[in-house]
């Protein structure tokens, strides 16, 4: 989880290419979305590492 990173709307503008604020803003969201779906899929391969390995209960 430590190599993930935060981005922001000037970041997004950024990375679009683009000076618009409406399309940073959009690009800002989606990158939160796609992080906030990354978390959820490594909490969960962490949880169930936990619960199915030997000794950890």
């Amino acid at each position: 989880m430590n190599a993930f990173i935060e981005i922001d709307s000037k970041a997004a503008a950024l990375v679009f290419g683009g000076k618009d604020e409406a399309t940073a803003k959009v690009v800002e969201f989606i990158a939160e979305c796609i992080g906030s779906i990354a978390k959820m899929i490594w909490l969960a391969s962490r949880m169930k590492r936990m619960l199915t390995s030997p000794g950890t209960l």
